[in-house]
């Protein structure tokens, strides 16, 4: 079975399924060997999250798959898939960290998402679930690392570009 499954069978049966074949084969895993056994198999991130603000849990999973890097996000009990984020600029290309954020001024969880870009750059890539297919709402890249935190109601970003850090606010008054 391959990770790509996932979109076919959902996230949690993808799951349930490596870890059988791996009890079944070894009648006991060490945590190790489980994690390397995920890694293998092109996953980069697994996460079941349960937001107050959303109407389900949801299950995100970034996993490389041949070249590209996909960040998917699933309704955890039916399997619906709410947003799907392919970052496909190659090898050079891929997935650091995510954090899901809920602002005081959203009524829906984000996701802030950073990506490495090229030798020294990063990528920044909010997405909203909630949004479905218009769900990237912020995506912006920096010849450096990014720098972000959180506020209360806003996502306060620290890019640079050709050596002048520029410093960008999400969402921004005209989007509330």
């Amino acid at each position: 079975m391959r990770i790509s499954d996932y979109k076919r069978y959902g996230a949690g049966f993808v799951f349930l399924m490596m870890l059988c074949v791996n009890v079944s084969f070894s009648h006991a895993i060490t945590r190790d060997q489980f994690l390397k056994e995920f890694l293998d198999q092109g996953v980069l991130h697994f996460e079941n999250y349960a937001p107050e603000t959303a109407k389900q849990p949801w299950t995100i999973l970034v996993y490389r798959d041949d070249v590209d890097v996909t960040l998917s996000v699933n309704e955890a009990e039916t399997n619906k898939e709410l947003i799907s984020y392919s970052n496909d600029y190659g090898f050079s290309d891929n997935f650091i960290s995510l954090e899901v954020v809920t602002l005081g001024n959203s009524p829906n969880p984000v996701i802030l998402s950073i990506w490495q870009r090229g030798v020294h750059g990063q990528r920044l890539v909010i997405l909203d679930p909630a949004l479905g297919d218009e769900g990237v709402v912020f995506d912006r890249t920096s010849s450096w690392p990014i720098s972000f935190d959180v506020s209360e109601e806003r996502v306060n970003i620290t890019v640079t570009e050709e050596r002048t850090e520029i410093k960008l606010t999400w969402p921004q008054k005209s989007q509330e």
